[in-house]
């Protein structure tokens, strides 16, 4: 965004002199051009509380970015309400992640703090939290998420944990001003999940998710011995029935606040932009691969969902010609080859039953299987990746952070596909880099869709 120095009378301060009309050492009366600007002045001074009372915590960038105001215009105007006395600087915090420069001073108004709530279902289990609209995690919960309960919705397992976490950080109803659902499902809010085919049934092993037959690198024991296999001869839907339309329409309604949905992956990608390993990246992809498998491409600064909200669906990349059908109506997806499949792959070479994160800790150490069987998982999402590369020309690929250290073993393989298969230029261009902020991706994703709520253009 360009920045935009402050134009006379910007601060409000009087002009004298002899103006057409007017004799020298009194003020004259007000052009158009001066009233013009007083009331563009009035307005942005009026935006940026507006702005500050939904979301406290901006900074005069985040101010700049949500309103669309040219910066040095926004500077201006927050030093004069600074001065009134009518917002207040705090000191800045220490970033999630190392970066040049001096922390940017967080702006706030006087009186109770609104909050943001976020519940996100990923790998079988549902996710809440409150959260300032700073990105600090006030409180959060987790619970499994049973077989009965997904059937019969999220709606009513969301509200009973989201009122746990409210009253665990003694807040109150009235401060929650908006709630982020995040769905792992290419999701387009307002009307829900298409479904691809009456035909298509699901994995419903553990690790698998009923919703979108995406399979995940962890939660291993998610919806496992919760209500035992389906009934023979009973299909499983592709899509959770209440996935057909848009679970955040009903939150919302019981809460009485907005709500919007959005994909899970999606929210990793706005969480990274706006607080972690993407933050000032034009271009870059997300990959989410713990409890489910997706990405969230970020373009010219701005979340891509696509033409029908499927952009981003890692799983569903076509991999293997003779692979099972997948709930997306193709054949042979990615998804298919992960989840259970990378710990039986592990787990001949031990004595003993492994899980997932077993796996990432024993390669985090050095070990040589578990190591490899990363690499060669960062080879079969980089193969299909460096074709992407050549076409979005992006800054960088973030790998999930949930990963931790064994996340190197992931990006290296990914890295050596697009070495060897994406077009020179664009292979130079990118970086594979780890996320800056581990599980908290998505919740701090569900922040930034939150401010943009608020805020409005």
């Amino acid at each position: 965004m360009a920045k935009g120095a402050a134009g006379p009378g910007e601060h409000g301060g009087p002009t004298n002199g002899a103006g057409r009309g007017g004799a020298a050492g009194t003020r004259s009366a007000p052009g158009r051009g001066e009233a013009a600007t007083g009331g563009a002045l009035s307005r942005n001074r009026q935006r940026v509380l507006e702005a500050l009372a939904r979301c406290p915590g901006l900074t005069r960038s985040d101010l700049a970015h949500q309103l669309g105001i040219p910066k040095g215009t926004v500077s201006g105007v927050v030093d004069s309400l600074v001065r009134s006395g009518r917002v207040i600087e705090q000191p800045p915090e220490p970033p999630a992640q190392a970066r040049p420069g001096r922390p940017a001073k967080r702006l706030v108004l006087e009186g109770p703090v609104p909050v943001l709530g976020a519940v996100v279902l990923s790998g079988g289990y549902l996710s809440a939290a409150a959260l300032s609209y700073a990105g600090h995690v006030l409180s959060r919960a987790t619970a499994r998420l049973s077989r009965a309960t997904s059937e019969a919705g999220m709606t009513a397992p969301a509200l009973a944990l989201l009122s746990g976490v409210l009253g665990g950080a003694r807040l109150h109803k009235h401060q929650l001003k908006v709630v982020v659902v995040g769905v792992p499902a290419p999701i387009q809010p307002g009307s829900g999940v298409p479904r691809p085919g009456r035909a298509a049934q699901v994995d419903s092993r553990p690790g698998g998710d009923e919703a979108t037959g995406r399979q995940g690198l962890g939660h291993d024991e998610a919806l496992a011995g919760e209500g035992g296999p389906p009934a023979a001869g009973r299909p499983r839907p592709a899509f959770f029935t209440w996935l057909g339309t848009d679970p955040a329409q009903e939150v919302g309604e019981r809460l009485g606040v907005p709500a919007v949905s959005e994909n899970d992956a999606n929210l990793g990608a706005l969480g990274e932009a706006a607080f972690g390993a993407g933050q000032g990246l034009d271009s870059f992809v997300y990959l989410k691969l713990v409890g489910q498998v997706g990405a969230g491409i970020v373009a010219g600064g701005r979340l891509h969902r696509g033409a029908s909200g499927f952009a981003g669906e890692l799983g569903h990349l076509h991999v293997r010609d003779d692979g099972p059908l997948c709930p997306c109506g193709g054949r042979g997806c990615l998804s298919h080859l992960l989840g259970d499949a990378l710990v039986e792959a592990v787990q001949p070479a031990y004595d003993r039953p492994l899980s997932f994160r077993d796996v990432l800790d024993l390669a985090a150490a050095g070990e040589a299987g578990p190591r490899r069987v990363l690499e060669d998982l960062g080879r079969t999402i980089g193969r299909p990746l460096a074709d992407f590369v050549t076409l979005f020309n992006p800054e960088a690929v973030i790998v999930d952070g949930s990963l931790g250290p064994a996340g190197g073993h992931v990006a290296s393989g990914i890295q050596e596909m697009i070495g060897r298969f994406a077009a020179p230029s664009a292979a130079r261009a990118v970086e594979v880099i780890a996320g800056g902020l581990a599980a908290d991706a998505d919740l701090l994703g569900a922040v930034a869709l939150g401010r943009a709520l608020a805020v409005g253009p």
